[in-house]
């Protein structure tokens, strides 16, 4: 029985690339090599540019675990001087928590009393807490001050230490 109908099928097979086929692969290639590049250019921008993103967001972190640590920052702190005629003594004392910053004994300018010095003077000899007292309740304060400061210090020793390991 001969059928005159013919049979197609597909098959993957070899096909040489003609001329102007590979003229137009090697067109599509130089466009491609050149986007690449391009994105690499990008990619290495974008790169950069969340490499400082996170370098500041490092430094914040470091920064506040920093003070976290320590518990406190330094700061301008408002400030009142008192002079203390009577015992010779410039106090500065801080306005928010009233605490002595600051004793010195009076130079021969500082000696000489204007009129408001003279209503401050008054003010300290009819107040209940003399200088003395004052001292010492600032000698108790540092004191603490420097335990909490020796205790932090162990602590950042111990951490590194840990670290290390």
């Amino acid at each position: 029985m001969s059928n005159d109908k013919k049979e197609y099928t597909k098959k993957f097979l070899r096909v040489d690339l003609t001329e102007d086929e590979k003229t137009v692969l090697a067109k599509d290639m130089a466009v491609a090599t050149i986007r690449k590049a391009d994105v690499e250019s990008e990619k290495k921008s974008a790169d950069a540019s969340f490499k400082d993103r996170i370098a500041t967001c490092e430094l914040k972190i470091s920064k506040n675990a920093r003070l976290i640590n320590d518990g406190y920052e330094m700061r301008d702190v408002e400030c009142e001087v008192v002079r203390d005629f009577i015992s010779g003594v410039v106090f500065t004392f801080r306005t928010d928590t009233g605490a002595i910053v600051d004793e010195k004994a009076m130079t021969g300018a500082e000696r000489q009393m204007h009129i408001e010095d003279i209503v401050k003077r008054d003010r300290i000899e009819l107040s209940v807490t003399t200088a003395d007292e004052m001292r010492q309740q600032e000698d108790v304060s540092r004191e603490e001050i420097e335990e909490e400061q020796k205790r932090k210090d162990i602590q950042r020793e111990m951490s590194s230490e840990k670290s290390a390991l």
